[in-house]
């Protein structure tokens, strides 16, 4: 947190610490303080933070891929491309024989 101030102006920081002292769901306004006003170019963390952002999204990204290959490969389960938020919402087609077996077990 302190790298991130070492960025902003004297007059940001007094205006933030207003608000830090004002409202009662700190840490979740900190993190979107921090989310919403990210490093610009030319700032001391600038670099640092795209390297960290770049790695998340990279590693998500990956994760993704993984999960939709992985689930794709099981016979019987069809996903489209897993994006965004990381959902995924395979579609299973059980054989039917294993319907009818299922069936027959609840009579």
């Amino acid at each position: 947190m302190l790298k991130y101030f070492q960025n902003r102006q004297s007059s940001s920081f007094i205006s933030y610490a207003v608000k830090l002292f004002g409202v009662k769901n700190l840490p979740f306004q900190s993190a979107m303080d921090v989310v919403t006003n990210p490093p610009k170019p030319g700032e001391p963390s600038y670099d640092q933070y795209m390297s960290e952002r770049n790695k998340v999204l990279g590693d998500l990204a990956l994760k993704a891929k993984m999960t939709t290959e992985t689930l794709n490969s099981i016979e019987g389960i069809k996903l489209n491309e897993v994006m965004g938020a990381m959902y995924a919402f395979p579609k299973i087609d059980l054989p039917e024989k294993a319907i009818k077996e299922a069936e027959v077990g609840l009579i």
